[in-house]
């Protein structure tokens, strides 16, 4: 099996999981690879022994498996006839992005390629919309990993100092910024320090996440949203968007969803949380070590290796 991989030096969750199957699938007994598009290219962000492939030296043929990436969506047509393929969806809502209206067919990129056998996907939101847009195409879930060796809570008293917020920087910059003015203009910015996280390495994300005690998400159209699952993970008590992808784990027995957009609505969470963490402080951190459990639970290796066998036997089978 090869996966096309985008050549982006920069951390992506997706080109991590890419990595992370072939990983399992090798394991499995699956002759797996990463396939880049510039030789010696490989992902440096977090560790990692992927066998990676340059394109020019990746031949194909009737009996091997393409395994592509939803964002090379509109260039699928372009991909050799022979191999079967799967396509690898970990961003449902951007199946459609890059297809003109009305030129492009009903069903498109999809439906009609060649060797196409189905839709691998990461969460049940994106199996359901992905069911509705192509309910003649199998569709099987492989789920996203969140390391417990590297996303793991804090061990240790809290330091002193302000209630510590951290967020991400690709979604929703405006709200954001938005909502810091929010929290200004109405007298909260003082109680707490927000740090927001780019381009860090998985170690230092993970690191930032334990030194903080609240993640503010802000996800938007999100394939499953890695940052608020590894924040809880870290043990941050998670306030805001689930993105529609993480709503199978924003449980708010253990976090504070806020119903997607609401700025204001996400600006009163912030504020009352932060205004009650004097009193309630400890148990919203026995909350974050709720929420860490069960992330790391549900989105184990283990699981992995589960959904990647159903692939293996599917692929027997078809």
């Amino acid at each position: 099996m090869l996966y096309l991989a985008p050549d982006n030096p920069r951390p992506s969750g997706g080109v991590r999981s890419i990595y992370r199957q072939v990983d399992v699938l090798r394991q499995l007994g699956a002759d797996a690879r990463v396939v880049h598009e510039r030789p010696g290219f490989r992902a440096a962000w977090f560790e990692n022994h992927t066998p990676v492939l340059a394109a020019r030296d990746a031949a194909v043929g009737p009996t091997d498996v393409l395994v592509v990436p939803e964002i090379y969506g509109p260039g699928l047509g372009t991909l050799p006839r022979d191999p079967r393929k799967l396509v690898l969806n970990q961003g449902a809502y951007l199946t459609f992005d890059a297809l003109p209206w009305p030129g492009a067919g009903a069903g498109e990129p999809y439906r009609g390629l060649a060797g196409l056998e189905g839709l691998l996907t990461v969460s049940e939101d994106s199996e359901r919309l992905l069911g509705f847009a192509f309910p003649e195409l199998p569709r099987l879930r492989v789920r996203n990993v969140v390391d417990p060796l590297v996303f793991r809570p804090a061990t240790g008293p809290r330091r002193p100092g302000p209630v510590r917020l951290a967020c991400t920087s690709g979604r929703r910059p405006e709200d954001r910024v938005r909502l810091q003015h929010l929290l200004r203009a109405h007298g909260t910015a003082d109680a707490f320090d927000l740090r927001v996280l780019e381009g860090l390495s998985e170690e230092a994300m993970a690191e930032a996440l334990r030194d903080s005690d609240v993640f503010v998400s802000l996800g938007d159209r999100e394939g499953f949203g890695m940052p608020p699952a590894e924040a809880m993970a870290c043990g941050c008590y998670v306030i805001g968007f689930d993105g529609r992808g993480g709503r199978e784990f924003f449980d708010p027995t253990y976090c504070r969803p806020v119903s997607d957009g609401d700025l204001l609505g996400l600006a009163e969470a912030v504020d009352d949380v932060v205004g009650s963490w004097s009193e309630c402080g400890e148990d919203l951190r026995e909350a974050g070590r709720r929420a860490s459990r069960a992330v790391l639970t549900r989105y184990s290796s283990d699981g992995l290796r589960t959904d990647l066998a159903a692939v293996l036997d599917f692929l027997g089978s078809s």
